[in-house]
Parts: C-alpha cells; structure tokens; sequence
C-alpha cells in the first residue's frame, strides 16, 4: 500500500473479516483481531 493509502494488498486469504490492525513497535510485524472457526480435527485450533 502507499503512503497516501492507494494501491492496497490483501496479506490474507481467508473468508472471515480481521480487525483491529496494528503494527508491532518496530515495524517488523502486523497483527489483527479475527473470528474463525475451526475445522473439524479434534484440534482446538483446528489443526492436527
């Protein structure tokens, strides 16, 4: 994304809505809120 905010890029893939973006205090990272359920794995985080 540009500075002015144009041009932007989608960094996920997923069909669930993130919130909340933020940067780490050294600009390195970004983290976002979301919502997703998990698949059916018996893995809580939908992982095996």
């Amino acid at each position: 994304m540009n500075a002015d905010g144009s041009n932007p890029t989608n960094i996920t893939n997923t069909d669930t809505e993130e919130l909340e973006p933020a940067r780490s205090p050294d600009g390195d990272r970004l983290v976002f809120s979301a919502t997703r359920v998990p698949e059916a794995s018996g893995s809580p985080t939908g992982r095996s």
